[in-house]
């Protein structure tokens, strides 16, 4: 119950974490490095235009540059870039529920591992119970223990 309380927990500032930042101001006119900086290469996967060495990545920050140069707004660019190089060039999920995925599964995955974690046994004692022998079964057990041993010689 308690590991409950507390992956709900964490669930809830995820939550309140993703809602509660916010990206560039749509409206405002950015610096071109700040573009570049945020903006996926469609040249080089998995990279920033920033951090792109390619030369058409090159030539598409001073696009940007010229675009910031003439007063595009953050939002001008952007739909400039998704209508040319696509919605993966602004390097985020396009759904707002696409933003729960990644904390939802932590959260599942952590309730797993707590749930493995309490389903487990103890691991066994390694000490032998003890037994109380008849002294006929003592008896018995000695006869069959020495003939074992004078057939292993």
């Amino acid at each position: 119950m308690k590991a409950a309380v507390v992956a709900a927990s964490v669930f809830a500032a995820l939550i309140a974490l993703l809602f509660g930042t916010s990206g560039p101001d749509p409206d405002s006119v950015p610096t071109a490095e700040e573009v570049a900086g945020r903006t996926m290469s469609p040249f080089c996967e998995g990279l920033t235009l920033n951090e792109c060495p390619h030369s058409k990545s090159t030539a598409l920050r001073a696009q940007i540059e010229s675009m910031v140069g003439e007063g595009a707004t953050n939002r001008e660019i952007d739909e400039w870039m998704a209508r040319n190089y696509g919605i993966a060039s602004q390097g985020r999920p396009g759904a707002g529920l696409a933003w729960l995925a990644p904390p939802a599964l932590a959260v599942l995955g952590l309730i797993a591992v707590i749930a493995v974690i309490r389903g487990r046994k103890a691991p066994p004692t390694t000490e032998s119970p003890s037994v109380e022998l008849s002294d006929a079964d003592e008896a018995r057990f000695n006869a069959d223990f020495q003939g074992y041993t004078r057939g292993s010689e």
